[in-house]
């Protein structure tokens, strides 16, 4: 039978073999086995367990707590094979560690240290190396941010004084990698190591920092020469025992490099990976704590301005990161020079001098019922305006997360909801009345005919037609038109016979620039969305001399789009084939077009069975008694 001893060689074997260290558990779990077999005890219970943990009183509770997730993790591993094993709890003895406030070390606290250092006895049991030991890994320690296992671990060959790079192998969860040295830290990381070679001898020893037996430097005695130092410059009180650690220069560096960014005006969230990197985190989680935790990074991070935030909104963020559309990047600024023109009548204060502290939830409100009362408009125009404000709260709150409460409250300003109307569209009656309007005689009249056709028979957006370029159109075998649409998406339409035949006439037209867009304005260039408003508007009111049904209806570009799903639908086309027509992201999209449509539905209540409903009869009541009950 496999003894409690065994079963915690194989355990720790098992879970060395798989990557993990468990040097404290190590240590830890033969001294709980012993107290087992002190007790005679052959499987683990829970009791047995408490007992052990609760037994040293000068232990702290974070400490208890650790012990017993030791134990607990042996108990798994045994119950695999002893069905009398107990597993203790998580929820016994819990615990919330609490992250120690690390201390940041000025430039002449660590000046102090490095002369102390150079300042330590180097009689017996000392050598003559220790001082250059200790003066050569402190200043290593705060110049590179290595936690100090890792320098300690640091070999001969991990040393590249050429290149000026340290290689850090089999780091904290085994990873390794490669750290930059500074000139003047290869200098002073050159001397100590001659002084090694001389101090050594014929010896041999792999390690960088060396006992004076040449064998890796124990880290108690790096902590205990360090605690000795630190009560020597002031930095520790005598018999105090908390104070600044070693760990402290890993905290000094990140911090001081953050600080560094932020000054120079660069962006730490974009820079943080490559810290996150340079200090072997394993998540950038673990670098951000230093934003979200530091005073001096909050005072750096509200000190950029609210108009620098903003520009690099759009530079950063929009252009360069997403690369946004044209037409989102107009319609955000759109929303934010309207935004910036209340906050100035409102707070009586210039757009650059404003603050982020200005930018809250009631301002944001009061923005959006301004834009409904005095300016008319919809609640969709609303909810834009309020989406572009939000995606820049979602910007700062990573560049200012000290903001984060009011942040969180614009995020809170709800979408208006709005009556969804039926999709307008055109019959095939008023479709041929518009197509007839244009005056073909002229160069005008012949290039709204081709643009309006091309529009009902293709479906594309404004921003698509408008944008189309002559090697878009493709005339021959397999006609078709080439459009990048919304989302940056690519689709293909194909074209009738006789939108080709109107298309191919068209091209054949004198240019008035050499590379005009395919539907030019007067002057050879784009036509502009209000262009297009206004040609179709015209070519409308001519047509409804024709077509008395199109003076009711509100006519637009997109209604044009609308008509083109409508007709398909009417055609007997699947709805998935209509969104891929379209153009739509989802399929879910073109299930408006599904309500719009009254003849479908006519259909479908002519396959219902009709109910059995009988008309009643009005009855007047006698005059007398109406007039009674009128009084």
């Amino acid at each position: 039978m496999n003894t409690l001893r065994g079963a915690l060689h194989e355990y720790l074997a098992l879970r060395r073999g798989l990557g993990f260290k468990m040097h404290d558990a190590g240590l830890v779990l033969p001294r709980f086995v012993a107290f087992m077999e002190e007790r005679q005890a052959l499987h683990i219970t829970t009791r047995l367990a408490l007992e052990w943990v609760q037994q040293a009183k000068t232990v702290r509770p974070a400490e208890r707590a650790r012990r017993l997730c030791f134990v607990r993790g042996l108990a798994r591993h045994r119950s695999a094979t002893d069905p009398l094993t107990e597993v203790p709890s998580p929820a016994l003895l819990p615990y919330r560690s609490t992250r120690a406030r690390p201390y940041l070390y000025t430039e002449q606290e660590v000046q102090g240290l490095l002369d102390a250092a150079l300042q330590l006895p180097t009689g017996w049991p000392s050598t003559p190396l220790r001082p250059w030991i200790f003066h050569c890994l402190l200043g290593l320690l705060s110049v590179t941010g290595l936690r100090i296992s890792e320098a300690l671990d640091l070999k001969l060959a991990d040393v590249d004084l050429d290149q000026g790079v340290l290689t850090i192998r089999a780091a904290k969860f085994g990873r390794s990698r490669l750290v930059p040295l500074h000139p003047s830290t290869r200098a002073v990381l050159a001397h100590y190591l001659q002084r090694r070679k001389q101090f050594l001898g014929l010896r041999r020893s792999d390690y960088v920092f060396v006992s004076n037996r040449a064998t890796r430097l124990d880290i108690g005695r790096v902590h205990r020469v360090f605690y000795a130092l630190s009560r020597q410059t002031g930095l520790r009180a005598h018999g105090a025992r908390n104070g600044p650690r070693l760990h402290d220069f890993r905290h000094r560096f990140a911090v001081q490099v953050l600080t560094r960014w932020y000054v120079s005006g660069e962006d730490p969230a974009r820079r943080l990976p490559v810290l996150s990197t340079y200090l072997g985190h394993v998540y950038v989680a673990g670098t951000y704590w230093y934003l979200s935790n530091w005073p001096e990074l909050m005072a750096q991070a509200m000190a950029r301005t609210f108009p620098t935030l903003l520009e690099r909104f759009f530079t950063q963020r929009l252009m360069q990161q997403r690369q946004a559309s044209a037409h989102t990047i107009a319609s955000y600024r759109d929303t934010f020079r309207l935004l910036l023109q209340f906050a100035q009548q409102r707070l009586h204060r210039a757009p650059s001098t404003l603050a982020l502290e200005d930018i809250d939830a009631p301002l944001v409100v009061a923005f959006l019922d301004e834009l409904e009362k005095v300016r008319d408009v919809t609640a969709r125009t609303r909810n834009l305006r309020l989406t572009a404000i939000r995606s820049f709260c979602r910007y700062i709150a990573f560049e200012a997360p000290a903001h984060a409460a009011q942040i969180q409250r614009v995020f809170t300003v709800p979408a208006k909801r709005f009556a969804r109307a039926l999709v307008p569209f055109l019959n095939r009656q008023e479709v041929d009345a518009l197509l007839a309007a244009p005056d073909q005689r002229v160069w005008s009249g012949r290039r709204d005919h081709a643009l309006i056709l091309l529009a009902v028979q293709t479906g594309l957006r404004l921003s698509e037609l408008t944008g189309l370029q002559q090697q878009d159109l493709h005339l021959g075998t397999g006609a078709h038109v080439r459009v990048i649409g919304k989302g940056r998406k690519q689709r293909c339409t194909p074209l009738s016979k006789n939108t080709r035949t109107v298309l191919a006439a068209w091209v054949k037209e004198p240019h008035k620039l050499p590379e005009q867009p395919l539907f030019p304005n007067a002057g050879g260039g784009r036509l502009s969305a209000h262009g297009v408003h206004y040609l179709l508007a015209k070519h409308v009111a001519a047509a409804t001399t024709s077509c008395p049904s199109l003076k009711h209806k509100r006519v637009s570009p997109h209604v044009l789009r609308h008509t083109t799903a409508m007709d398909l639908l009417q055609q007997g086309v699947e709805q998935s084939v209509i969104a891929l027509w379209l153009g739509h992201e989802s399929i879910e999209t073109t299930q408006i077009y599904l309500d719009a449509d009254l003849e479908l539905k006519q259909r479908v209540l002519d396959r219902v069975a009709p109910l059995n409903g009988k008309p009643g009869r009005y009855r007047p009541d006698d005059k007398l008694l109406a007039f009674l009950r009128s009084l």
